[in-house]
């Protein structure tokens, strides 16, 4: 109903995209790569010219880089409009009109990601400024709004989860990255993940890992210095090896999975039992 009826429906456009891509054979599966989290300055960060070559250097590496979407910033101006943080007062009318815009953006956002994820060669992530401000009320209050939020909450969130670096990318001498770069310093470790809602138990298979791999990245559009390079060569070594540890740590977990269901497999082995196969595939899942 919000694509038209004029021309080909985006949905459809989109659908047959993703089974051209689908078609595409790997060498391996995306979600077996290593990933690394580009965050910080909006503008920055999504910009070919001010991010040099930050990708190009860390695909040759093995590496998939998340690039945090120019959509967070929108759900961000969402959340600060339905939640009243803002100095400007809106009227009733007002409100309710922008709440259903917000509405209709998440619903356009989970339809497109939803379709493409159907190629194998992205995943299904919603944007959740929500649950990135909340993870970290305990470093920074919501009312403190600009990107220095939005970089640490996304930073710490995709850390161990989707991610196994992350990268802080600024302006020079920009102060809300510089105050986002200081507490990820001090908080992207073993402890400070644990403080997030949730990873108090998850994290203890890291505990040995010291200081998690995190990058701070000024740039004014010139080459990057020799100390960035030697920076990255370094991050690149220690994400590989939380890559490693995060691999094993999942193929345990399924293996715990495995063992839990097997009296209940045994079971439909010897007597096979419908409503049970169809009942433990239900708690697999």
């Amino acid at each position: 109903w919000f694509e038209g009826r004029l021309s080909v429906r985006l949905s459809t456009l989109l659908a047959t995209a993703a089974l051209r891509l689908k078609d595409i054979q790997l060498r391996k599966r995306v979600k077996d790569l290593p990933a690394v989290s580009l965050i910080g300055e909006i503008y920055v960060r999504n910009d070919e010219f001010s991010r040099k070559n930050i990708i190009d250097y860390l695909e040759k590496q093995g590496f998939i880089t998340r690039v945090a979407p120019i959509t967070e910033y929108i759900c961000y101006s969402n959340y600060i409009v339905n939640n009243n943080i803002g100095e400007r007062q809106f009227s009733l009318r007002e409100r309710l009109r922008m709440q259903l815009m917000a509405r209709i953006q998440e619903w356009w956002e989970h339809r497109i990601k939803a379709l493409l994820a159907a190629s194998g060669l992205c995943s299904f992530v919603m944007i959740d400024v929500a649950a990135t401000i909340e993870g970290i009320r305990h470093l920074l209050s919501e009312q403190f709004r600009g990107e220095t939020i939005l970089t640490v909450g996304l930073g710490l969130r995709e850390i161990l989860h989707h991610s196994c670096g992350v990268i802080s990318i600024g302006p020079f001498g920009c102060m809300p990255s510089r105050m986002a770069e200081a507490m990820l310093k001090k908080e992207m470790n073993p402890e400070g993940k644990a403080r997030l809602p949730g990873w108090g138990k998850r994290v203890r298979h890291y505990d040995d890992m010291g200081t998690l791999p995190f990058l701070s990245i000024e740039t004014d559009g010139s080459p990057f210095p020799q100390l960035v390079e030697a920076n990255l060569e370094a991050f690149v070594l220690q994400a590989h090896r939380l890559h490693r540890r995060m691999a094993e740590v999942h193929q345990r977990r399924e293996s715990r999975q495995l063992w839990r269901h097997l009296p209940v497999t045994l079971y439909e082995l010897v007597l096979g039992n419908g409503t049970i196969r169809s009942r433990a595939r239900r708690s697999i899942a």
